[in-house]
């Protein structure tokens, strides 16, 4: 009998010995698995930004193509910055630079913020 329960302790040593072998490359491989995870989330975040940044561009760009064909645009393609007035008082002017449209500066009145 004293035979079996040593050649059971021995098995479950030998089992125990296997586990622990295994545990560093289990642990590595939950490790690949959460970058790779992570990568993936990082790049549909990126392509997420840079669809917006383009949505954000084109309307841009279409603001600047609506504003250059009226004659009363207030757009100057030498860096100067043009304000006029709306109401007494009500004067405000935001300077933004459109990408892609070298030196070129689009004010935003108050009246069109609206």
């Amino acid at each position: 009998a004293q035979h079996k329960i040593d050649d059971i302790e021995l098995v479950f040593l030998n089992f125990h010995h296997l586990l622990n072998c295994y545990r560093p490359h289990q642990a590595r491989q939950i490790l690949v698995e959460a970058m790779e995870d992570q990568a993936r989330r990082k790049n549909r975040m990126i392509q997420s930004i840079e669809q917006a940044f383009q949505r954000v561009r084109e309307i841009a760009q279409e603001a600047t193509r609506e504003l250059e064909a009226r004659d009363d645009s207030p757009i100057t393609n030498d860096g100067e910055q043009y304000t006029t007035s709306g109401k007494e008082g009500d004067e405000r002017k935001i300077t933004h630079p459109v990408e892609g449209l070298s030196n070129t500066r689009v004010v935003l009145l108050s009246e069109r913020m609206r």
